[in-house]
């Protein structure tokens, strides 16, 4: 059994994962700023809130990838930052 903050971690770490994969529609370099969605785990809603961001060099994006409780808006639960580069 999960405890809160490991599914708000696995939230993030599989967000991120996406996003650096680049297996699908989610290459950050065709993605808007910002983005925000809705995940479902263990019957809880957990909003993540998806930054990406332009760095100096032009191949290479700035990510953070951030996690909301439902029940807490207004608190960051779990952010994860990481970089991705251009194909």
């Amino acid at each position: 059994v999960r405890s809160r903050r490991q599914r708000q971690m696995c939230i993030r770490d599989s967000v991120m994962n996406e996003l650096t994969s680049r297996g699908g529609d989610d290459d950050p370099f065709l993605q808007p700023t910002r983005k925000q969605t809705e995940i479902l785990m263990a019957n809880r809603r957990f909003q993540v809130l998806v930054r990406v961001e332009a760095t100096s060099d032009a191949d290479l994006k700035r990510l953070e990838v951030s996690v909301r409780d439902d029940a807490a808006l207004d608190q960051e639960l779990a952010v994860l930052y990481g970089y991705v580069g251009r194909n």
